[in-house]
């Protein structure tokens, strides 16, 4: 994994590009040194199935629902966004699967807010068991 722009605020100024890397040298983890880190970590945070890949799914996920507010859901410039951002082409079904799973969220959170402002306006009806 490499690091292509600025550094995170807060992060340790590294003579080196990549974001894992090996306590012993310079050089980055390997495919199984990353592997079993994030089983150790998976282990540790009581999180059988985590995986690279799982961390992958889930940011993907909270960034379109963040792209979606950003954008005012224009879905197609977040699509775009997200696609950049993820190294996804842009002719790739993944990426739409994930804005459009944030819309989903984002309609069933309107119609939990809408609910319970009609129920509070109109009150259970009177008289009924």
């Amino acid at each position: 994994m490499y690091q292509t722009t600025r550094w995170p605020v807060g992060r340790q100024t590294v003579k080196f590009p990549f974001l894992l890397a090996a306590s012993t040298s310079r050089q980055p983890l390997s495919v199984r040194a990353a592997s079993h880190a994030i089983e150790v970590l998976g282990r540790a945070a009581h999180i059988p199935d985590l995986s690279w890949h799982s961390l992958r799914h889930t940011w993907a996920e909270e960034i379109a629902v963040d792209l979606l507010a950003q954008y005012g859901g224009d879905e197609d410039r977040c699509l775009a966004l997200l696609c950049e951002l993820g190294g996804w082409s842009h002719t790739s079904p993944t990426p739409k699967h994930y804005i459009q799973n944030a819309l989903r969220r984002e309609a069933w959170i309107f119609q939990e807010v809408r609910a319970r402002q009609l129920w509070r306006v109109a009150g259970p009806v009177e008289g009924r068991r």
